[in-house]
């Protein structure tokens, strides 16, 4: 029983994940993207915001809760809303 508690956890996750490699930019459970264009994607999460900068960026593929980000990527700066 304890294996299909995990098994569902691993589906029905809810935590903002990213995986970077070769120039593309996975992304898991964001909330909206406010900004797209070909310098610069604002992606916003349950805790903050990832900004990807670059050159000849594209969303290459888009679901609900999935998108990949392919093109020059320079940099990835995360901001994490800070709670007061």
């Amino acid at each position: 029983m304890n294996h299909i508690i995990n098994f569902k956890s691993i589906i029905f996750e809810k935590n903002f994940r990213f995986c970077y490699q070769n120039n593309n930019l996975e992304i898991t459970n964001y909330e909206s993207i406010p900004l797209f264009n070909f310098e610069e994607i604002d992606i916003k999460y349950n805790n903050g915001m990832m900004i990807i900068y670059g050159e000849n960026l594209v969303i290459s593929k888009l679901e609900k809760d999935e998108l990949l980000i392919t093109g020059n990527i320079n940099n990835i700066e995360i901001r994490k809303r800070i709670d007061k």
